[in-house]
């Protein structure tokens, strides 16, 4: 942001932003509604969530799910969640492939009242994006106590806070090589788990609107 605005530093405060209070761990017995709703098994899917257009790198995804291994890409399928956007034709005509294929399953919009039950029951969440003014599913994912696989590119890294898989963004072979280490390692995924969810709890709105007032504070 630094490069492509041209200020100086100083004149620069990054305010994190933060998950809502209802993205948070489910039981079994709530994961229920909304996994029987939309036909998910829970645990036995990753995830993405995010409109469909070109940033956020969901060709890449897909082929670098197509690279897994055919046991893993039918035990854990892709799922994605989010709208069409621009420039999708082509991104929605390879994850159609890949539904006829029977490891990939596009969801488009759901009723949000089900969206932190499917981050909650997914076995990781797969967050490529190739640039984000902030990356919001990554903390929606991590207070939901599920692992995050996203890029070391853009802002991801920072929002993560050290608590994700970083991957190459603009490399296949890297991204699935990611993918199939976050699916496979459970020693990782419960490490991610609870990384992943004292970076959650690090961030809040209310400390989002205190540092917003101290800037504030500070011009007038």
């Amino acid at each position: 942001m630094l490069a492509r605005a041209l200020m100086p530093p100083e004149r620069v405060t990054a305010i994190h932003l933060a998950a809502d209070a209802v993205f948070r761990p489910h039981t079994p017995a709530m994961l229920a509604p909304a996994m029987q709703a939309l036909g998910l098994r829970a645990g036995r899917y990753s995830l993405f969530v995010g409109t469909v257009e070109p940033r956020k790198n969901i060709a890449r995804l897909i082929e670098a799910y197509a690279r897994l291994s055919r046991d893993l890409r039918l035990t854990w399928p892709l799922v994605l969640v989010g709208g069409p956007g621009w420039h999708s034709e082509a991104i929605h005509a390879r994850m159609a492939q890949a539904q006829a294929e029977g490891w990939l399953r596009y969801l488009s919009f759901i009723d949000q009242r089900w969206l932190p039950a499917v981050y909650a029951g997914a076995r990781l969440l797969a967050y490529p994006s190739l640039y984000e003014g902030f990356g919001l599913p990554i903390v929606e994912a991590m207070a939901c106590g599920t692992p995050v696989l996203t890029s070391n590119a853009s802002c991801m890294p920072e929002v993560a806070g050290g608590a994700a898989h970083l991957v190459d963004p603009l490399d296949v072979e890297d991204l699935a090589h990611g993918l199939a280490r976050c699916l496979e390692d459970e020693a990782w995924l419960v490490q991610a788990r609870t990384q992943g969810l004292a970076r959650a709890a690090a961030l809040s709105w209310d400390r989002c609107a205190d540092e917003t007032v101290a800037v504030y504070r500070q011009l007038s």
